[in-house]
């Protein structure tokens, strides 16, 4: 007897007997949703993502171990950053069937997210995904580039993701172009961790970059570095002067 039938034949013997809904979930759990045999669960641990986002994949591989054919009408992932890709919809009796899901992860966060196959006899399978991202990149500016001028100080705000439980994030390392001076003020803390949901702390800092020389070096720029995370590149430019209103040179001009 196989078991789509011992399935069958349990939840009608619980009905029969007047047991509680929540019984007869129980034994679904336990006995399985569907006909479909194989490895349901894959964790890909923990995973770096590169900007703006990076996709993992796993293939199940299923079989189908009762005597009837099983049409898959749907495979429904319950979060859009993950998609559900079938060998086959209709698994003869003996036959297997691979499905590939592709996560895609952009923030740094603990996922799990659940594939619900759907089946032609009403039944259902559940297969999980989950990993725990890590943005490679830990370290960010809100700035690209700045203009500065002798006298007009220009100021950046960084970011950065810590994964322990200090106090404190550790002070960046500045360099910058000769003539060139940076102060980085504090870190303040923007959000707490969370390691239940695989949240980082997040900090954030400002950074004053200030020219002390005549004319800023071909290229200047200046790097922040957090311990080993790689280094952030904060391009340097003259301020462009305004170009003066002619009218007011002239007698009477506003």
């Amino acid at each position: 007897m196989d078991r789509r039938t011992l399935h069958r034949i349990a939840i009608l013997i619980l009905a029969i007997v007047g047991l509680s809904t929540a019984a007869v979930i129980a034994l679904v759990v336990t006995l399985g949703g569907s006909v479909l045999d194989g490895e349901s669960r894959h964790d890909f641990g923990i995973v770096l993502l590169d900007s703006p986002s990076s996709m993992f994949e796993h293939t199940f591989h299923l079989i189908n171990d009762s005597d009837e054919t099983v049409v898959i009408e749907s495979a429904k992932p319950s979060c859009s950053c993950t998609t559900a890709e079938l060998s086959t919809r209709t698994i003869e009796p003996g036959g297997s069937v691979d499905i590939t899901a592709r996560i895609t992860l952009k923030t740094s966060a603990h996922r799990k997210i659940s594939i619900t196959l759907n089946l032609s006899d009403g039944d259902f399978h559940n297969l999980w995904v989950e990993a725990n991202g890590r943005l490679r990149q830990q370290l960010k500016s809100t700035a690209e580039f700045l203009r500065v001028a002798p006298g007009s100080p220009a100021m950046t705000v960084v970011w950065v993701e810590v994964w322990d439980d200090s106090d404190n994030a550790p002070q960046p390392t500045l360099e910058t172009p000769d003539g060139v001076t940076a102060k980085f003020t504090r870190w303040d803390l923007h959000r707490k961790g969370n390691d239940r949901h695989g949240v980082p702390a997040q900090w954030s800092g400002r950074i004053v970059v200030e020219q002390q020389s005549e004319a800023l070096p071909p290229g200047a720029a200046m790097t922040v570095q957090f311990k080993s995370s790689e280094p952030v590149t904060v391009y340097l430019a003259p301020v462009i002067p305004q170009p003066s209103d002619p009218t007011q040179s002239l007698p009477g001009g506003g």
